[in-house]
């Protein structure tokens, strides 16, 4: 859930720090939620350390457990499709959109990477990703300069800035409303649970690791 709840964090504070809130209040909205995240971390750490979040997870029907990676699988394949353009919004619902740069070179990364996967290569996932934005940028604005192309290759030169407000507090409860941190925590809990129980659960589930799978008393080794 650490990995969970660090994204959770940094997606929170840079969608704040983009908003066009004025100053005071994007900083009192960054710390609310940061704090948020922070307590969902605490209740997470907690719940693992006692063996309640695999006591819940036990409990969640058989069927729904095998369905987790293939919903997230879905949601996943879903965002990528629209952050490529291949996906697009119109007239209220969702449509297919134009073959673009972006298409061609995400259909080929997928081709590449089922057929590593086929040739059984461990990074069969890792350098079709690693070629495709490669190739992104170099054909981007910042190199070659292909119209319809819209990949800028990272900048550097801004880093040392990134760490400005390292060491700033960005956690507080003095104004701490339990009654608008229920829900959120309660949300940032439900969906570590259901998002990296159903990942740990679904791969150690193809490698034969889950005993007595489908009842009461099924664990994970160690």
């Amino acid at each position: 859930a650490g990995v969970g709840i660090g994204c959770q964090t940094f997606v929170s504070y840079s969608l704040i720090e983009r908003s066009g809130y004025d100053e005071s209040e994007k900083r009192e909205r960054q710390v609310f939620g940061s704090t948020i995240c922070f307590a969902a971390a605490v209740i997470m750490a907690t719940a693992a350390g006692t063996g309640i979040q695999w006591w819940l997870f036990r409990r969640i029907p058989f069927c729904v457990k095998d369905a987790m990676p293939v919903g997230l699988g879905l949601l996943l394949a879903l965002e990528g499709f629209q952050q490529m353009r291949l996906v697009v919004e119109g007239d209220g619902m969702l449509k297919t959109g134009p073959v673009s740069f972006a298409v061609v070179m995400g259909a080929i990364g997928c081709v590449l990477t089922t057929f590593l996967h086929h040739q059984q290569f461990k990074s069969a996932v890792l350098l079709p990703m690693l070629l495709v934005t490669a190739v992104g940028w170099v054909a981007g604005e910042d190199v070659l300069d292909i119209e319809g192309v819209h990949a800028p290759a990272p900048k550097f030169g801004n880093w040392l800035s990134m760490w400005g407000d390292f060491g700033e507090r960005y956690v507080s409860f003095d104004d701490f409303e339990l009654t608008k941190a229920i829900i959120p925590c309660v949300s940032l809990y439900l969906i570590a649970l259901f998002d990296i129980g159903g990942i740990t659960y679904a791969v150690a589930s193809a490698a034969n690791l889950v005993e007595n799978k489908g009842t009461s008393k099924e664990s994970l080794p160690g």
